[in-house]
């Protein structure tokens, strides 16, 4: 905990001496957090997930919003947050809970996020499916109205 108040601090300082500005901090903050995650054993216990998760989002976040700022380069769709983001929880998948995991819901917990993040995804950015945007949406009604139904 003591590392994490230092480098804080120092994030604070260098932030106010206008070393860091704009995305930079996310992707400190992400080096950071994936750096204790190494630091304190990576794999060996499955609370080090705990810092897994914000490094990987952090990324995800600092990427979408650089690819706003950089006029020319990369052009990622718009919504393309949702997409990132569940890259990162599938990516907490693979790197952590498919192996230090204990039982089925500690193990594959990630992908339910990464899941519901897709979709979400899918969802905004109707140009994805362009025409099938309202068989999708129908689809999906009628999914949850089965599942609604009374069993026999």
């Amino acid at each position: 905990m003591g590392f994490l108040l230092i480098a804080l601090g120092v994030l604070a300082l260098a932030g106010q001496l206008g070393f860091l500005e704009g995305v930079g901090i996310l992707y400190i903050l992400s080096l950071a957090f994936l750096g204790l995650y190494v630091f304190v054993g990576g794999r060996s216990q499955y609370g080090n997930v705990g810092w897994l998760i914000p490094g990987l989002v952090l990324l995800a976040v600092g990427i979408a919003v650089h690819s706003e700022d950089i006029p020319g380069r990369i052009q990622l769709p718009e919504g393309s947050i949702l997409f990132l983001m569940a890259a990162a929880f599938f990516a907490v998948y693979l790197i952590h809970t498919r192996i230090t995991g204990f039982d089925w819901p500690s193990r594959h917990w990630p992908l339910f996020p990464a899941s519901i993040l897709l979709l979400a995804g899918f969802i905004n950015n109707p140009s994805f499916f362009g025409n099938f945007t309202y068989v999708i949406a129908a689809t999906l009604i009628l999914g949850g109205l089965c599942l609604m139904r009374p069993s026999p």
